[in-house]
């Protein structure tokens, strides 16, 4: 299956192609502004890299968050547009899942983390399941860092911007019992995304496109007014 997989729940955003599993290119762009404008080059470029085109794809497949508001909207439209140009399935991936995939076959407790703000992170509790996908064994949730990891009462990994974030307290409460993933790590990426999908969706059928939706986890910030209507 030949999979086009796109990222952008966080501040960066990359693309990547996958073929039978494996990872035919994957572009990276930092920063927060113009997501949806850098991913639309990063399909190019990734597409351009594998020698590959729209109708060789099988399956578009995007991160759905939780992770930035901005960023989210952008990748699951840009996704969307191309699996419907293409007549495509598109199937979408939580973050956190992502970043535990990241944290490779750690035998305890996996804590993805993403920043939140606001004194907050996105996380959710994983184990590794025995085909390699992490499986859930909590909520995906926005909750103070002091109150989540005083749940923590065995050796855990803690992987992403969250865990990199309060780095220090992580390592204040739990000591030795805990492990935080380098910052190369801290990022979702694309061609998890891929193989998440992979995984998940060979032989199988995913949502339709317009059914795949924002993980919010926590009501935006900026909310449409009253007396006004939204766009």
């Amino acid at each position: 299956m030949n999979i086009l997989a796109l990222d952008s729940a966080t501040p960066a955003c990359s693309v990547a192609v996958l073929s039978g599993g494996n990872v035919l290119a994957e572009c990276f762009s930092a920063g927060q502004k113009n997501h949806t404008e850098k991913l639309l080059k990063l399909v190019d470029a990734a597409l351009s890299q594998a020698d590959a085109a729209g109708e060789d794809i099988d399956l578009v497949a995007v991160s759905v968050g939780p992770g930035t508001f901005t960023g989210l909207r952008s990748g699951i439209s840009t996704a969307q547009g191309l699996a419907f140009a293409w007549e495509k399935p598109l199937a979408g991936v939580s973050s956190l899942e992502i970043l535990a995939f990241q944290a490779g076959p750690f035998p305890g407790l996996i804590c993805p983390m993403i920043d939140a703000r606001k004194q907050q992170v996105y996380t959710c509790r994983y184990r590794m399941g025995s085909n390699g996908i992490p499986e859930k064994c909590s909520d995906e949730r926005a909750v103070a860092p002091e109150q989540y990891l005083a749940e923590i009462q065995e050796p855990a990994v803690f992987i992403g911007n969250g865990a990199l974030c309060y780095r220090g307290l992580i390592e204040d409460v739990l000591g030795d019992s805990a492990r935080v993933m380098p910052d190369v790590l801290s990022l979702p990426r694309a061609s998890t995304v891929g193989c998440i999908a992979d995984r998940s969706y060979s032989g199988g059928t995913p949502p339709g496109t317009f059914q795949v939706q924002p993980a919010y986890i926590r009501p935006p910030d900026a909310k449409v007014g009253k007396g006004r209507k939204g766009m």
